[in-house]
């Protein structure tokens, strides 16, 4: 418990009742860590590693002032002794002290990109000078204070972990306001996490996975790429997007993510929205054509950001951190004259594996590689301090395997490739169904064949192969003619031309394997079963072409 504070005082004196106030605030500085902004005359006050601002702020000094108001005892001339009474006007003028105190530039936040702000402390992710234990240190020898740095247990050295400072230290320390709610322990791992990541995007994508989440740690936007999630929906993307935010927000929603559609950047007071937040995040992108936006390029390639704000007269301007990541179940369309200066700017990642509960399981779907149960309560599962701390651990590692190679994958520079990969994503199989099909009526074309020869088309341009059902959704919006025989087993009124496919011998081959697969169906065999048959004609020689 505060004991009373004793300050005699006459108070017929303007000047020493000022200097009351003076004194408060100077107690106050002096027990916490208080900034306040130039720019807008915000309090910000010093929390477990981060700084707080706005109306948390400002109600924890309020707090203060009148904690220690309620404490202090005041003599008037006659040595009467009578508590301090704080007005309205003195608690004003006590603010202003501290304000005076405590002025500093929003400049001086978050100055280093390469330091991460975890609970526990601060990472850096090019090293610091700290105190490392001494390889050569020998315990047997015992101390000697006359020559203490003989055999020391501690040195100078490199580190990149140092814990945030005690309430009790007074020297410098990191100024920020972007503090990540993980705890860094270099021994965790997440392997629930790669699991799901796996589930979702496939195993050789989870790299590239791991390196988008590094950069969104990484305090500038050097690297100038913006991110799309693709694919139908029920294929985890929403579930990855509530993981993200959980590990790189917590539950202090919208303090370091903003929500903005890409089709609105450039609306009026939207881009002042990203300001001192990490990453923009819009779920589910309306199919609204994307057209030309200076904003857009502006955010994803410009250190400094300027906006407008309301009733605000001049523009305000900031540093700028802010990533983009958005996700849809089909990419919007694309205006025609869109310049390499927009198409260089993404990375696309498509998620087509479908995950449905077990009772809603078919037999077909048990045979599918691009089916997957549903897992319940998935998010209690990845999204535990546990896990985020392997998360950290991973996205680190990956930043840096980023940073040394300069960039992502350069593949991703590649403007005609891109434009590929989107334009197959707005109607996965037009692109095969024009080069490689004929739509015939009474034509029938085996359901798994069909399925097949899609998923290897898409692989040969590029994409990741679709669900079955999204190969039936897109063929019937393609052509309204196409639909499933009553057995299920063909697609009718289209068929393959086999003679896209380069070579004579691969024609056969195909028509071969085709016909096979249509006789072993029509016995009824089991489809793994048929699979199986399939990879053993793969594996023969075809230089016999007679041998079908």
């Amino acid at each position: 418990m505060m004991e009373e504070m004793d300050a005699p005082i006459e108070p017929e004196k303007k000047e020493e009742e000022r200097q009351i106030e003076r004194i408060i605030a100077q107690a106050i500085c002096k027990e916490n860590r208080i900034a306040t902004l130039r720019e807008n005359k915000e309090f910000c006050l010093y929390r477990n590693g981060v700084f707080i601002s706005g109306n948390d702020a400002e109600t924890r000094i309020h707090a203060f002032i009148t904690d220690l108001a309620g404490i202090l005892v005041l003599y008037d001339s006659k040595g009467i002794k009578k508590h301090y009474a704080l007005t309205i006007s003195r608690q004003n003028m006590i603010l202003e002290f501290i304000r005076n105190l405590t002025y500093c530039s929003m400049t001086e936040f978050d100055i280093e990109p390469t330091v991460i702000n975890v609970l526990n402390g601060l990472y850096y992710l090019n090293g610091t000078e700290g105190m490392v234990r001494n390889p050569g240190y020998d315990p047997s020898i015992k101390f000697d204070s006359e020559f203490p740095h003989n055999n020391p247990e501690w040195i100078l050295g490199t580190v990149y972990f140092k814990e945030h400072p005690t309430p009790d230290f007074h020297g410098d320390i990191y100024k920020s306001f972007i503090q990540f709610p993980v705890t860094y322990d270099s021994e965790k791992e997440c392997l629930k996490i790669d699991e799901f990541l796996s589930d979702v995007f496939g195993f050789e994508a989870v790299p590239l996975i791991y390196e988008m989440i590094g950069y969104f740690l990484y305090g500038t936007i050097e690297h100038q790429k913006a991110f799309i999630i693709h694919g139908p929906p029920a294929t985890g993307k929403t579930t990855f997007i509530q993981l993200l935010m959980s590990f790189l927000e917590g539950k202090r929603y919208g303090t370091l993510i903003s929500q903005l559609r890409l089709q609105s950047l450039s609306g009026k007071f939207q881009v002042i929205k990203t300001k001192g937040k990490i990453l923009n995040i819009w779920d589910d992108l309306p199919k609204s054509k994307v057209g030309i936006s200076d904003m857009f390029r502006l955010i994803v390639t410009n250190k400094v950001l300027s906006g407008r704000v309301k009733y605000v007269v001049d523009n305000v301007s900031w540093y700028n951190r802010c990533k983009l990541l958005f996700t849809c179940n089909t990419l919007p369309p694309v205006e025609k004259d869109m310049g390499t200066e927009f198409w260089r700017r993404w990375i696309l990642e498509s998620c087509f594996c479908e995950f449905k509960t077990k009772d809603k399981m078919t037999i077909e779907d048990e045979s599918n590689p691009n089916v997957k149960v549903k897992k319940p309560r998935i998010l209690d599962i990845i999204c535990t301090s546990q896990e985020f701390s392997g998360l950290l651990n991973k996205a680190l590692q990956a930043y840096k395997r980023l940073d040394e190679r300069g960039g992502f994958p350069k593949e991703w520079d590649d403007v005609e490739r891109l434009k590929g990969l989107w334009q197959i994503d707005i109607n996965p199989v037009k692109l095969f169904l024009d080069e490689c099909c004929e739509v015939v009526d009474g034509a029938r074309t085996e359901y798994y064949a069909m399925n097949d020869a899609i998923n290897e088309f898409r692989a040969q341009h590029g994409a990741k192969a679709i669900t079955s059902t999204m190969v039936t959704q897109s063929l019937r919006k393609a052509y309204s003619k196409i639909e499933r025989s009553k057995d299920r087993k063909h697609y009718l009124n289209i068929k393959i031309a086999h003679k896209v496919i380069d070579g004579e011998l691969e024609e056969i081959e195909a028509e071969g394997i085709d016909r096979y697969l249509v006789e072993a169906l029509d016995e009824k065999e089991d489809y793994r079963t048929v699979k199986e048959k399939e990879k053993i004609l793969n594996d023969v020689d075809y230089s016999d072409p007679n041998r079908f």
